[in-house]
C-alpha cells in the first residue's frame, strides 16, 4: 500500500508549515507522558513505549550484610531462585536467572547499602531495560529494603510487582529464614 506523499510545497500552498519529520513520535511521547504520567523508554531500538515506576518496601530479619550478599552472591541467588544463575556482581557485570527470564547488568554496588541494575524480563521489547535500585537500611533487629524500578512497561507492572514479591522477597525469607525474629 502506498500512502500519498505530503511535500513541503503542498503544505506551503495550503498555508500551513510542513510537519516536522518526527511529528508522530513527538505526539506519542507527549500523549503518553502527560496522559499516563509515565515516560517513554530511552531505548533507541524500536518505538517508544509507555512505562511506569514500581516502588516496593520490605523488611527482612537479617543484617544488611547478609541481605546484600543474598542479592550479589551467585550461590545465594541460586538457593532462593532454585535454579542456575550466571552472575558477576561487579560494576558492569552481567546476570541471568530464572531460566534466562531475568537478565541485566550491575551498574552500581555499594556494599551493604545499595545495588543498582539494568534489569529486564525476557518478554519485554528487545533492548528495553528498566533501572532497579535496591537500598538497604540496617535497623536494630532487621534490615529495611526499599526497591524502586523505573522504566517498567505499563502492561508488565502487575507481573513485575508479583515477581519481586513471590520470586524474590518471599523466597528469600523462606529459604534463609529472614522472616523470623533475630535473637
Amino acid at each position: 500500500m502506498q500512502l500519498p506523499k505530503h511535500s513541503s510545497s503542498e503544505a506551503a500552498k495550503a498555508g500551513k508549515p510542513p510537519p516536522p519529520a518526527n511529528a508522530i513520535n513527538d505526539t506519542f511521547k507527549s500523549g503518553a507522558s502527560a496522559k499516563q504520567g509515565s515516560a517513554p523508554s530511552s531505548s533507541s531500538v524500536g518505538c517508544p513505549i509507555a512505562t511506569k515506576k514500581v516502588s516496593l518496601k520490605e523488611e527482612f530479619k537479617a543484617t544488611a550484610a547478609d541481605l546484600y550478599a543474598t542479592f550479589t552472591e551467585r550461590e545465594r541467588v541460586e538457593a532462593f531462585t532454585r535454579g542456575a544463575v550466571e552472575m558477576e556482581a561487579t560494576k558492569g557485570g552481567q546476570f541471568s536467572m530464572l531460566g534466562g527470564n531475568v537478565t541485566g547488568e550491575f551498574t552500581e554496588l555499594v556494599r551493604n547499602i545499595r545495588i543498582v541494575q539494568k534489569w529486564r524480563y525476557k518478554s519485554w521489547p528487545d533492548g528495553h531495560y528498566s533501572t532497579v535500585k535496591i537500598e538497604l537500611q540496617q535497623t536494630e533487629d532487621s534490615t529495611k529494603l526499599k526497591l524502586s524500578q523505573n522504566g517498567v512497561p505499563e502492561a508488565e507492572v502487575d507481573r513485575t510487582v508479583q515477581g519481586w514479591k513471590v520470586h524474590y522477597f518471599q523466597n528469600i525469607k523462606r529459604t534463609f529464614g529472614y522472616g523470623a525474629l533475630l535473637m
